[in-house]
């Protein structure tokens, strides 16, 4: 079941390997995870958490668990996804790339940054292990394998320089499920420097490299299995050694650049009983890959369907850690809150949920999303936390809504807390000492001069609650900086929904020609400050009857009508009690 890229060979004895390792050293297993991360997660990483201390302990040296993602995929783990990455230690390594940059084949009918129909990305990401040079060996691994036994010697045996694989449970000479090296950034720049010059062909492979020791095409050849197998097994592929050399390894001169061997499937990722003799015992296997499903027939399953077998035990649940800073944020503590669904789709407040929590909520992320794709922001104000939806004014049923919020459970701040809510209760009293008339015959009512409004007692008829919005507006090609005065109006919408026990939004009003034009800089400060873009279909009223001479709609530049017409939208911002407009 092994092969050189040639002939079929016999499989690398691994513990002769391992004895050639030094001691000591850094190592690491590696998952890594392209788009949007779903729940369940990682649902074998207790047994990479028990072989990584195994491992440390039989070695004297260290191991890591890291997670590789896209930057971009990473800004969607929610606090449940990061609540499991600290609670197992691991290392999250945000990389440039799921594709090589300059990657020259791809298939017919797929384009770069098309979710599904190529498995390129999800197995050429992986390629970032080869340059992880901080360690001393590294393994990779799906997230569907179970390690059920010592891998130790097969890490010592990658530290003494060899790249390690194992044929696939279907036939395939590779299977990208699993590898193990030696890390050095002159193989990941090879990778780089072969993606640019290799096409993928259903008759000859990648670069022409063919599919020996099979006889034909191979399940994943197009994907990351072919591209690892040319890569580093095809001795002879002139494209191959060339971008191999070209990243300083050894030359077409040589006899080899890079000593690729392959161990027993059977042992070392294991995927099912047609590939292992008959007799197989599945005490050997060392990391299972498949079946994940109850076993059938000849196969090995994974630890939680064998009798008397102890899967690996999660590590004990650390204590939630401490809010930042001196004030009572430190003193509460960081919760993954369970926003949860809100199907009640009828008319008027279906976008909004609001729940309790044991406690007073110091902090919440501003912005969260569910596995959906819907964006929320969250408020909060005593023990109450507020989701509203932002992407549209409509109810969820998607469950799987978490927000991270900082929840201060003492006695004293809970009593503090209901002293609040009395003193709340009690009659409203003017604000002491009373705000100041700063200016003089400075408000009209139309005609005339006249005395300003009391804004005080005005107030002091408002109802509690209610949701509440501060709104800014943008005609035109928006520059940068933009909105430089945000963070006063989160702060002041944060206090808002404080004092009134509702909720407070920020929103941005544009046309929808200029919204597209804004950048991901102006997208991104949106969504940090938990900011609502409305988009609006006109800048100046459609049947408007006058504007100035020399000037016409559609005209950038002479006049301030659209700039100042484009808010008249405010006044038809229904779903809010209230909204003011700010400059």
């Amino acid at each position: 079941c092994c092969n050189n890229g040639n002939v079929y060979v016999p499989c690398l004895d691994v513990d002769a390997c391992a004895a050639g390792a030094p001691p000591g050293g850094r190592y690491a297993f590696v998952y890594a995870h392209v788009g949007r991360p779903r729940w369940p997660w990682l649902p074998f990483i207790d047994s990479l958490k028990e072989q990584a201390e195994s491992l440390a302990q039989e070695t004297g040296g260290s191991c890591d668990i890291v997670v590789i993602m896209p930057a971009g995929d990473a800004r969607h783990l929610g606090c449940r996804h990061r609540e499991l990455l600290e609670r197992y230690g691991v290392r999250l390594a945000e990389v440039p790339w799921a594709l090589p940059p300059a990657l020259k084949w791809y298939p017919k009918g797929w384009w770069p940054g098309k979710p599904d129909g190529w498995c390129g990305p999800m197995d050429l990401v992986r390629l970032h292990v080869l340059g992880m040079e901080e360690y001393r060996a590294a393994a990779f691994y799906d997230q569907d394998v179970e390690l059920q036994g010592d891998v130790a010697p097969m890490m010592r045996c990658a530290a003494t320089g060899r790249f390690l694989s194992t044929s696939g449970g279907v036939g395939e000479p590779l299977n990208v499920g699993f590898f193990a090296l030696k890390p050095d950034k002159r193989l990941l720049r090879a990778a780089e420097i072969f993606s640019v010059n290799a096409s993928f062909s259903e008759r000859t492979g990648w670069a022409d490299s063919g599919f020996a020791p099979n006889g034909g095409s191979f399940v994943g050849a197009e994907c990351g299995q072919g591209f690892f197998h040319a890569l580093f097994y095809k001795r002879r592929n002139l494209a191959a050694r060339r971008a191999l050399a070209a990243a300083g390894l050894p030359g077409l001169d040589a006899p080899t650049a890079v000593e690729a061997a392959q161990l027993d499937l059977c042992v070392w990722n294991y995927q099912g009983g047609t590939t292992c003799p008959r007799d197989f015992d599945c005490s050997l296997v060392r990391a299972h890959h498949k079946p994940t499903s109850q076993p059938q027939g000849r196969d090995c399953g994974k630890l939680g369907f064998r009798p008397g077998a102890r899967p690996a035990q999660p590590p004990p649940v650390p204590q939630p850690p401490r809010g930042p800073g001196d004030g009572p944020e430190r003193q509460c503590q960081s919760r993954c809150v369970h926003v949860g669904e809100h199907c009640q789709c009828g008319p008027g407040g279906g976008h909004v949920k609001r729940l309790q929590v044991d406690g007073v909520v110091r902090s919440c992320e501003e912005t969260v999303r569910n596995p959906s794709g819907d964006t929320f922001s969250i408020g909060f104000s005593g023990s109450t936390i507020t989701a509203t939806r932002r992407d549209a004014a409509s109810c969820w049923c998607d469950g799987q809504l978490y927000a991270s919020c900082c929840i201060d459970t003492r006695k004293e701040a809970l009593d503090e807390l209901r002293a609040r809510e009395v003193a709340a209760a009690a009659p409203s009293k003017r604000r002491s000492p009373p705000i100041g008339q700063a200016c003089h015959s400075c408000c009209n009512d139309g005609q005339s001069r006249v005395a300003c409004l009391d804004v005080e007692e005005c107030a002091a008829s408002a109802p509690p609650g209610g949701r509440y919005a501060f709104v800014y507006a943008h005609v035109g090609q928006p520059g940068w900086p933009w909105l430089p005065f945000i963070g006063s109006l989160r702060a002041q919408a944060q206090a808002l929904a404080a004092a009134t026990n509702g909720t407070a939004e920020i929103v941005v009003i544009m046309p929808p020609a200029d919204a597209r034009g804004l950048s991901c800089r102006h997208r991104e400060l949106l969504d940090r400050y938990g900011v609502r873009l409305v988009e609006v279909p006109w800048a100046l009223p459609p049947t408007l009857k006058w504007y100035p001479k020399h000037w016409w709609p559609g005209k950038r530049d002479g006049w301030c009508g659209p700039m100042d017409l484009v808010r008249l939208h405010v006044l038809g911002l229904e779903e809010y009690d209230a909204a003011a407009f700010y400059d």
